[in-house]
């Protein structure tokens, strides 16, 4: 058996799955690829390596909910590196920069009909279009870009942002139709005339609390409040309350039914109008799926919470002040399920709160209504009788109601994933995102190589600077911070050119004249056989990455990689001559240019 050292690239846990295996990044984003580029000040070939995997960067870049974090080896060691804000800046450096991608053209000879402008339909578009599929996409809105458009407010997701990232996907080639809602028959239509057909509608239908008094004029929908503020053209263009307020009858006091995302965007938007707003929610605060420290936030913009509560009845009509005198049951904690959580029970004790308005924000399901009756969904597929184009399933729709329902980021993952289902349909192979690796977890790295630093913490406004106003909550990173906070980063399991290897080699490794390029699978060291043993294999054991490992030799195929990171020192300056030669003989031609100039 034939053991030698070779340079393998791993993946890190932040973008593929922890210690616990929780999946890191859905979108499956190359986090230490793009950290280590913003750490060497290339924040073009950051944005790059980003759009390989997601289109909506600048989104996720502020509002997601960041599990990449959550994985980070950098955690284990003192805190996780800020990765959400590191995305945003690099997008933010594209945006400003007006960084373009280049139209690609039809080559697939394939056509897909997207239902549906939201982060699944529209990733599933542009990784289609990078197949060569001509793709179309269809909104019932007049905005694309589906709960990112309807249900983020501005204060977390500009509008220029969005208008931007739509508008680069956009610039491929694929054509766009705002304002096109599909009905049945429509669905039927699509699925002739197209090739493929992909259901991404999301997850927009509310649902019921099922309590007395739920249809009072009193009761409004979380989602629809939020729809009609983002989607209203003056409130967009002018981001001005007062005239925005007046349309939405809501009264000064506002309950607020729910504990997820809808709920406390619709909580620090209704503050932001001028509204007293309640939370009421029937678990605790830890149980809310929220961001850390977003209640903290509430509580600072004058937001009230009211834990282990419920509504119990809801009266139809109103008292004399306009106000409805709302019934709420405290909620006590039962046995511990499965899932690790405490069941919640009716304690059957009621207190009365008094309320203009009450907005239930409960969560939301998937309407499917445009599909034929007989259908399946399995994995990404739509199963249709009598379909005559294969047709597929995308983000919220696919999942219905959970948990994770309206995280963007796992949608976007859903929209590749689908993408890369139709690919595979049509010419018989899935496309690869990243070949199969080892993971670098936190155990497998040498923390010895790095010292403690704090985390950049983002600055934010002033509480006095976020009431009347929907503007951007939370500041960007400046240079030296993002340049700092991505040099925190480990770079888990990739090559950076640290230069260990070839310290602890003896000269038994050669380094290679390449720039650093973020090609995971580029090699910047050769082995020299002539000196391969015992200095290499300690190289190995110093690589403060993990990005390298041992192989048996014993029936590898000469061509393969592992094979082309060993040579020997006659082939090494023999490269290296023509390297110089060639170098001399565009420099002669460089002179000549100028001279004739």
């Amino acid at each position: 058996m034939t053991i030698k050292p070779i340079y393998e690239n791993k993946k890190a846990p932040c973008f593929s799955q922890d210690a616990s295996g929780q999946t890191g990044c859905p979108a499956l984003n190359d986090i230490p690829g793009f950290l280590y580029a913003i750490s060497q000040k290339d924040y073009h070939l950051a944005f790059q390596i980003l759009k390989k995997t997601n289109p909506f960067s600048g989104g996720c870049g502020r509002f997601c909910d960041h599990p990449c974090e959550l994985a980070c080896n950098r955690a284990k060691f003192d805190k996780s590196v800020n990765i959400r804000d590191l995305e945003r800046f690099v997008s933010d450096y594209a945006f400003q920069n007006n960084i373009t991608p280049q139209k690609i053209k039809n080559f697939a000879n394939k056509s897909v009909a997207i239902i549906g402008g939201g982060p699944a339909g529209l990733t599933s578009a542009y990784f289609l279009k990078q197949h060569g599929f001509k793709v179309d996409v269809y909104e019932k809105e007049r905005l694309m870009g589906g709960m990112m458009a309807q249900g983020i407010p501005l204060f977390r997701y500009p509008t220029e942002i969005l208008e931007w990232e739509v508008d680069y996907i956009k610039k491929l080639g694929i054509d766009m139709f705002p304002n096109h809602p599909v009905a049945l028959d429509d669905f039927k239509k699509l699925n002739k005339e197209y090739d493929y057909v992909v259901a991404s509608t999301g997850s927009h239908k509310p649902r019921k609390m099922g309590v007395p008094g739920e249809k009072s004029d009193a009761v409004s929908v979380g989602l629809d409040f939020l729809k009609k503020l983002n989607l209203s053209a003056e409130f967009r263009e002018k981001l001005e309350h007062s005239e925005v307020a007046k349309t939405i009858e809501m009264g000064q006091s506002v309950a607020v039914i729910g504990g997820g995302y809808t709920a406390i965007d619709v909580a620090r938007c209704a503050t932001r109008l001028g509204k007293k707003v309640t939370v009421i929610y029937r678990r605790s605060e830890s149980d809310l799926n929220i961001h850390p420290g977003e209640v903290e936030e509430c509580i600072k913009e004058g937001i009230d919470f009211q834990f282990y509560m419920t509504p119990a009845e809801i009266p139809e009509t109103r008292n004399h002040d306009n106000t409805v005198t709302v019934k709420l049951e405290k909620m006590i904690t039962g046995e511990i399920g499965p899932d690790g959580k405490s069941s919640i029970m009716p304690s059957g004790e009621f207190i009365e709160n008094r309320f203009h308005s009450v907005v239930k924000a409960i969560g939301e399901t998937p309407d499917l209504s445009y599909l034929p009756e007989a259908y399946e969904i399995k994995g990404n597929h739509l199963l249709i009788r009598g379909n005559k184009s294969p047709s597929f399933i995308a983000g919220d729709a696919r999942y219905g109601y959970a948990r994770d329902i309206g995280m963007v980021v796992r949608a976007i993952g859903s929209g590749r994933n689908t993408a890369s289902e139709i690919v595979a349909h049509s010419t018989g192979k899935k496309p690869i995102w990243y070949k199969e690796s080892k993971i670098a977890f936190y155990n497998t790295i040498k923390p010895r190589y790095f010292k403690k630093q704090p985390r950049t913490i983002n600055d934010e406004l002033k509480k006095q600077d976020r009431t009347g106003n929907f503007n951007e909550l939370t500041l960007p990173l400046s240079d030296n911070e993002a340049i700092f906070s991505a040099s925190r980063c480990f770079y888990c399991g990739i090559c950076t050119q640290c230069d260990w290897c070839f310290h602890y080699s003896l000269g038994a490794i050669a380094k290679v004249d390449k720039p650093w390029n973020g090609q995971r699978d580029e090699r910047y060291f050769k082995f020299l056989n002539e000196k391969s043993g015992k200095q290499t294999r300690e190289s190995v054991e110093a690589c403060p990455r993990n990005a390298m490992g041992f192989l048996n030799f014993e029936n590898i195929p000469t061509g393969s990689d592992a094979k082309k990171q060993y040579t020997t020192m006659d082939k090494l300056l023999a490269t290296a001559k023509r390297s110089a030669a060639s170098q001399k003989s565009s420099d002669k031609r460089g002179k000549r240019v100028q001279g004739s100039t």
